[in-house]
């Protein structure tokens, strides 16, 4: 018995079959992205407590640096921002007089 261009072959899995396996697979993927979660957070407390020697939070740590080195950290982070922003996005469309920056070359 052939088929008519009305009929089409019964699929493999029903429509119920393929949901249930895609519903299993997204709570898997959930449960693995959890677990990554938990691992990198505590990969984050490791790291912090070999670093400062203990793990009450980042703040709490800063405050036991001297008064100069938590001045100049953040002005040093600011100068680097600015200069990776210099250099890589020099050719964006901004708004901006793009004809100061014509002198300058980066690298």
């Amino acid at each position: 018995m052939s088929l008519g261009a009305a009929e089409s072959p019964p699929p493999s899995y029903s429509r119920k079959v393929q949901l249930l396996r895609l519903l299993g697979l997204s709570v898997m993927v959930g449960i693995l992205g959890a677990m990554a979660v938990i691992a990198f957070h505590q990969l984050l407390l490791s790291l912090e407590a070999a670093l400062y020697g203990s793990n009450q939070g980042l703040v709490a740590d800063a405050r036991h640096l001297p008064y100069e080195i938590r001045i100049v950290i953040p002005a040093l982070d600011g100068l680097i921002a600015g200069l990776v922003l210099h250099c890589f996005l020099r050719n964006g469309k901004g708004g901006g007089r793009s004809g100061l920056h014509g002198s300058h070359q980066c690298g």
